[in-house]
């Protein structure tokens, strides 16, 4: 298990991630980018992303929160499903591109930053820190 140092750099990267995800859809369709603006949009995803990481926490303890599976998955995972559903209960109607195009920037932005790192780990000897470190 990693020391709670590297657990909370994990989230502060998944939440600047979902930040960035919410910003760059408001830019791309015109929006207001305030922070409120930005916050109305990603508050749905904060909270799936939210469940995520108590997933990881208390239901795969041990994983490595850096690992693409189970902990990336998951956090993914909860993260779409929490916002979809909680768009459609706020929301009108909810584009099927929309939801295509989140899962996959989604997917991107908080898989991929676990990419990079499981590839530095490698290179460092293979070795994640751990609650020793």
């Amino acid at each position: 298990m990693h020391s709670p140092r590297v657990v909370a750099a994990a989230i502060v990267v998944d939440v600047v991630a979902i930040i960035a995800f919410a910003t760059a859809g408001r830019i791309t369709h015109g929006e207001i980018v305030t922070p409120g603006a930005v916050l109305e949009t990603a508050w749905p995803f904060l909270i799936g992303l939210a469940a995520g990481w108590f997933t990881v926490l208390r239901a795969l303890d041990s994983a490595d929160v850096t690992k693409l599976f189970p902990a990336g998955v998951a956090v993914w995972a909860w993260t779409m499903a929490g916002g979809i559903v909680l768009r459609l209960l706020t929301a009108t109607a909810i584009p099927w591109p929309f939801i295509l195009t989140a899962a996959i920037i989604t997917a991107a932005l908080l898989l991929g930053w676990r990419l990079i790192a499981r590839i530095f780990i490698r290179l460092r000897g293979g070795h994640a820190p751990s609650a020793a470190a």
